[in-house]
């Protein structure tokens, strides 16, 4: 089917980086999928070979997956102020959040919500949408399509070993590379395998091998994570919660193993404390939503700890920073309602990770510690920060907060290990108590 020039433009312009030089962003494997709507979602890939896990980011209101999980090419010269280096290279891989989880082995997922950053907006307007169960109806389509293609690049890789395997006598012993015939000889020393460019086989010298997960091939083969700012923890955890209804139970075969939020928007209860909020502007969210759901009259929440972000937000020519929909605001209320009267829904065996800070003033500390408290999985941790705010992927100290992240990542994949050897352990002594007849 052939596109239309305006099509064919809106494509063109989907798969731009944002960077003059997107190798300065760490050269990210760009591109769009269609959602329920008919918007083209934009998306990112950060990928490592061979990777120990798949994180999937989600980012916060207003904000894009660049935005909040890239550094940012300018200076603070102190807590005020902030100035701009390169505005046509905006987005930095290196020391970023992104690299960090690449350097440990994660491939990163992101996507710009539909509304923001660079996807398409619903009627053309951004922040603007129809309910807020879109946002993770299509991160669940994503990761949907990336599970197929997991799935189909390894059943290619499986159908090409067997192809390969009857001329296993004329491959190299070390890297693995076709030889002319059985005297051929190819790599003598390591220096000869780096210098071609090719990898040893042997799992214990080859981080490039793909490791042997050994878990139900129905699930994705590779282990899936979640993480999400803000809006977007709510979005992480809403994703929890729909899993256990039956119309998603075609996604139970994605292998989630780890869901974290950060500085996320898991409950109104601190918002509605506020006497602007409690008087005026919560009360109006309805009524407005249904009379005028385009505009826009719901107020600004200025970065009062961290006065220089306000200069990052203004350098980033994608960041949408003018106030959101009445609609939109009357269903981010509904959706901190909702997280919390599903709660019991959220899946039990996915481990959760909550971290949030005591100082925060866009989403209450005490309500998320509410949410946690109401949560029933079976493994789940709270982590405070104490002089942070809000945007703690990109505040003073955020170092610390990824190095946690990337520590539970590391946790959580241990834990199955462990339960696999308690099991062959006990299958062994079962195996010996059985008398034989």
């Amino acid at each position: 089917m052939e596109l239309s020039q305006e099509e064919a433009q809106s494509a063109k312009h989907m798969l731009k980086s944002g960077n003059k030089d997107p190798a300065i962003m760490g050269d990210p494997d760009i591109g769009f999928f269609t959602n329920k709507h008919g918007l083209k979602i934009k998306t990112f890939k950060w990928l490592v070979k061979a990777p120990v896990g798949i994180v999937f980011i989600v980012h916060s209101l207003n904000s894009h997956c660049r935005f909040d999980y890239l550094k940012h090419n300018a200076t603070i010269l102190n807590n005020e102020k902030a100035v701009l280096n390169d505005g046509d290279n905006f987005y930095v891989h290196k020391d970023s959040w992104i690299e960090e989880l690449n350097k440990n082995g994660y491939s990163v997922y992101g996507l710009d919500l539909q509304g923001h950053g660079e996807s398409d907006c619903l009627n053309g307007e951004k922040t603007y949408i129809k309910e807020f169960d879109d946002f993770p109806d299509d991160v669940l389509q994503y990761m949907n399509t990336i599970h197929e293609s997991i799935v189909n690049e390894m059943a290619n890789d499986n159908h090409e070993n067997e192809k390969n395997a009857i001329r296993l006598k004329k491959r190299c012993t070390r890297c693995d590379l076709i030889l002319k015939d059985e005297s051929d000889t190819c790599c003598s020393n390591e220096d000869q395998i780096i210098t071609k460019g090719l990898h040893l086989r042997h799992p214990e010298q080859n981080q490039y091998k793909k490791p042997d997960y050994n878990i139900d091939p129905y699930k994705t083969p590779i282990p899936m994570y979640l993480v999400g700012l803000s809006m977007g923890g709510n979005v992480v955890m809403r994703i929890l919660e729909l899993l256990s209804q039956r119309k998603y139970k075609y996604y139970n075969r994605l292998n989630i193993r780890g869901a974290c939020a950060l500085s996320g928007m898991l409950s109104a209860k601190g918002i509605r404390k506020k006497p602007s909020w409690k008087f005026f502007y919560i009360p109006m969210a309805a009524l407005s939503s249904l009379l005028f759901p385009k505009s826009r009259f719901s107020p600004h929440i200025t970065c009062e700890t961290f006065p220089y972000l306000k200069d990052i937000y203004a350098y980033d020519k994608i960041f949408y920073g003018k106030p959101i929909t009445n609609k939109f605001l009357y269903q981010l209320l509904k959706a901190s309602d909702n997280l919390n009267k599903d709660i019991d829904k959220v899946v039990k065996d996915v481990p959760i990770l909550l971290i949030h800070s005591v100082n925060d003033q866009k989403c209450s500390h005490e309500a998320a510690q509410d949410f946690y408290n109401n949560l029933k999985t079976k493994k789940k941790e709270f982590h405070t920060l104490e002089d942070m705010e809000h945007m703690i992927t990109m505040e003073p100290g955020n170092e610390k907060v990824i190095k946690k992240l990337v520590d539970w990542l590391s946790d959580t994949q241990k834990e199955p290990k462990e339960k696999k050897k308690k099991l062959k352990k006990t299958s062994d002594v079962l195996e010996i108590r059985t008398p034989t007849k």
